[in-house]
This record gives structure tokens, C-alpha cells and sequence, in this order.
């Protein structure tokens, strides 16, 4: 996904303000919350130091909160291509982004019995860039982080000094809020001619263990013609394995809005249905020229390689009361049965930023002939589930 506007100087000011104790009301907490661990798989303000917690793990434990008061959007600046957050021994979730602020990655966390109440992180997310990127601003794309092996490893998306599109790398980090440093500098880890190149990295656990990374990249040099491709990982994440199989490409028509060759972009994969389905959520349609009709899009499978299957009322989160052009989906689990959508939408009054929401999915119906769904999706009011 392309990186949105990016607000400076006197902008920034009022957005503190707002995200200040006298701003946006705090999110609280409904009910009991213990041992809350993240999915491994995304306000200036200072807080107190949090109290350590045990070591992070991909897999979350039961007994979460049973409820989280929040308000959209919960980060009311521009925070493009949010990823899923991962939760740290000290305690807060980190979520991070597309680089904007003079930062190559961006940083925001939420403290874990506080869910609901994100602010914004300071720190640069990864600040040395690898050889191979050309290491100019704006060039850092879609950063996406997961527990595997011990660590914490960054996938993202950088422009390469020699093809000049952009490619995957790997970064990695002992804590979940980083500095990330790369690895493998001298080279990606995936690339492919054309424009944009190779963007949105997405790692997936399947329940067996197995990892999968899912990617967008043109069809070919001489076709931008967009494609949602997976290959399966080693159990380190640190390279691929196997074959790679192409999911989907831009077929229905609300993916082709004022753009010849479609969108499909922003990959997510959860297990849905009872896990009896793999769910591919995906961005279609321009995004960042105010993203009037970028919105989110569904398909099923059985197996992680696919045959995926487009829902055929798609999209299933488009424009509505509090926000337009919502994607660039990932996925927060703070219990084991609650699990929320994180995602950057324009705020669709000022269209002054595209700030992150957040919304507890349904991921569950009884039917697979209904699809999965938003819970009262970006009202911008305060929703206790």
C-alpha cells in the first residue's frame, strides 16, 4: 500500500493536544484481565514505567479482558499500513508502520491491560536502514512483525538501490517495540521487476506450526497487473521454501475504481469458520488519493496455498459513518476469544490523516455461507463488546 500524506509542525502540535489527558477519552477496561499474551503476528504521551510481564509467545492464554471501551480512531494521526501488534515482556503491545515523521518505521503501543488506549511511540522502529535499500524518506513500507523462534522478526517492504522498485527484508529484535536491525543487508529476502516491486509481507502460524508469507507484486515487468502471492517459510522465518502459489488477482469490480489494471494489495490471513477456513483479507481499489472506494476485501480457502474463493459481495468494510477508505488490515488477539481488525482509514470529514482503528471481528459464523464480519465497525463512538 502507498504511504498517505505525511502532516508535520504545527499539525503535529494539535494532534498531541488532542491526544492529550484533556483530548480523546481514555479506553478502560470491562471486567477481569490476566495473562494476556499477543498473536504474534500491530498520542505522545508519557505514562509510567510498565511492570515486566512473563516472556512474550505467539499463541494467546485465556482470560483476557472480557470487555474493551475504545473509540475510533484510536490513533487520530497518519499511520499507514498498521501492522498486527505484538506484545513485549514489558508489558505493551507494539504496533508498527509505513514511515513517516522522519522515521523509517513507525512506532504507537498500547499498554495490555489498557487495550483499547493507544499513543503514539517516539522511537524509530528499525533507524539503520540494509545496504541494499536506497535509504532515502519514504522508502519503507508496510512493516509487519511475528514471534517465531525466539525473536521478534520485521518484514517489510524498502526500495532497492539497484532495480529501483521495492523488496522484502528481514529485520529482527530481542524486544517486541525493536530497534530492529536487519539482516541479510547486502541483499532482500524477496524481489521482482516492475512497479512498485514486492510489497505488504505478511508472516502467517499455521495451527501445525508451519509459517507462510504472504506478498503483493506486479505480474511481471512489462504488466502491473497486481497479484496476492504465498510461499511457504523456514521455522526460523528467515527464508522461503517450496513452490509459490498466486492467490488472487483484481477480478471484481469494485477493485478496478479509476484504475485500469485493479488493486488487490495489504494480504491477512487468520483461520476462520471453526478453523475449517483459511480467511484472506485483502485492500482493493486505489488507496491514498483520499480512498473514497479503497475498502476490504474476503476470500476463502481450505489450505493456505489456496484455491482462494472471493466473496462475492465484497468488500466487506468500505466507507461508512466515521471513516473512508479503510485497509491495510492486520490482526490483534488480546484473549483467546476476542479477536480485533487493526487498520488505517482516512477520517472522512477533514481527510486530514489516515489514522488507525480498530474493530472486534467475528470470524466464527455458524454458516460458512455468511461471511466474516466487523463488530459495529468504525462508528467513532465509544463500543464496549
Amino acid at each position: 500500500m502507498r504511504p498517505a500524506r505525511q502532516k508535520t509542525g504545527l499539525y503535529n502540535i494539535f494532534v498531541w493536544l488532542l491526544l492529550s489527558p484533556v483530548g480523546l477519552p481514555r479506553a478502560v477496561l470491562c471486567g477481569p484481565h490476566e495473562g494476556v499474551v499477543g498473536s504474534g503476528v500491530t498520542g505522545k504521551r508519557q505514562l509510567l514505567a510498565a511492570t515486566p510481564r512473563a516472556a512474550p509467545t505467539p499463541a494467546p492464554s485465556p482470560g483476557g479482558p472480557a470487555c474493551v471501551v475504545y473509540q475510533n480512531p484510536v490513533l487520530a494521526q497518519d499511520f499507514p499500513d498498521p501492522s498486527s501488534p505484538v506484545l513485549g515482556v514489558d508489558g505493551w503491545y507494539y504496533s508498527f508502520a509505513t514511515n513517516a515523521d522522519e522515521k523509517n518505521i513507525q512506532v504507537v503501543k498500547s499498554y495490555s491491560t489498557d487495550f483499547g488506549f493507544w499513543m503514539y511511540d517516539d522511537r524509530d522502529g528499525m533507524p539503520t536502514l540494509p545496504s541494499w535499500s536506497r535509504g532515502t524518506a519514504g522508502t519503507v513500507w508496510a512493516p509487519e512483525v511475528a514471534y517465531i523462534d525466539g525473536q521478534f522478526v520485521m518484514y517489510y517492504s524498502a526500495e532497492d538501490i539497484s532495480i529501483g522498485g521495492l523488496c522484502i527484508g528481514i529485520a529482527t529484535s530481542s524486544l517486541a517495540g525493536g530497534p530492529y536491525t536487519p539482516i541479510n543487508a547486502s541483499q532482500p529476502l524477496i524481489c521482482a521487476p516492475g512497479y512498485p516491486g514486492v510489497i505488504d509481507p505478511y508472516p502467517f502460524q499455521d495451527s501445525d506450526g508451519g509459517w507462510y508469507l504472504y506478498w503483493r507484486r506486479p505480474l511481471s515487468a512489462n504488466d502491473s497487473t497486481p497479484i496476492i502471492e504465498v510461499q511457504a517459510m523456514s521455522s526460523d522465518g528467515m527464508s522461503l521454501q517450496g513452490n509459490v502459489s498466486e492467490l488472487i488477482r483484481p477480478d471484481q469490480f469494485w477493485e478496478f475504481h479509476n484504475d485500469t489494471t485493479g488493486v488487490v494489495e495489504a494480504p491477512a490471513v487468520q483461520r476462520c469458520y471453526s478453523n475449517t477456513r483459511y480467511c484472506l483479507f485483502y485492500s482493493g481499489s486505489p488507496c491514498c488519493t483520499y480512498g473514497e472506494y479503497y475498502a476490504v476485501g474476503l476470500a476463502t480457502a481450505t489450505s493456505p496455498y489456496g484455491p482462494f474463493t472471493k466473496w462475492p459481495t465484497n468488500p466487506i468494510l468500505g466507507r461508512n459513518q466515521g471513516i473512508a477508505g479503510p485497509g491495510g488490515i492486520g490482526f490483534a488477539r488480546p484473549s483467546a476469544v476476542q479477536t480485533y481488525a487493526m487498520y488505517t482509514a482516512w477520517n472522512n470529514v477533514t481527510y486530514e490523516y489516515r489514522g488507525l482503528n480498530m474493530d472486534l471481528m467475528q470470524l466464527n459464523p455458524v454458516n460458512t455461507s455468511v461471511p466474516v464480519g466487523f463488530i459495529n465497525p468504525s462508528v467513532g463512538k465509544l463500543v464496549c463488546q
